[in-house]
């Protein structure tokens, strides 16, 4: 497992989400060909694939966007 940290844009605070090595290896490819996320990490509910594309919190995410959570989130 790999360690993904990010910087919130909104709240400015640091967050993290482990990944495996072949989820990295997707993100580097999602981050520099683009692509559909959901498709490439399907695995993934929405809190966690926003995190991985915009860098938004959880919190974050609840107030922007008004999704709700159904668990709790290590970013």
């Amino acid at each position: 497992m790999i360690e993904v940290w990010k910087q919130c844009p909104a709240c400015n605070r640091q967050y993290h989400i482990e990944l495996s090595n072949e989820q990295t290896r997707k993100l580097f490819e999602y981050e520099h060909k683009g692509g559909y996320i959901q498709e490439l990490f399907p695995e993934l509910d929405k809190f966690e694939r926003e995190f991985l594309k915009t860098n938004y919190c959880s919190e974050c995410q609840e107030d922007i966007f008004g999704a709700k959570k159904e668990k709790e989130y290590s970013f």
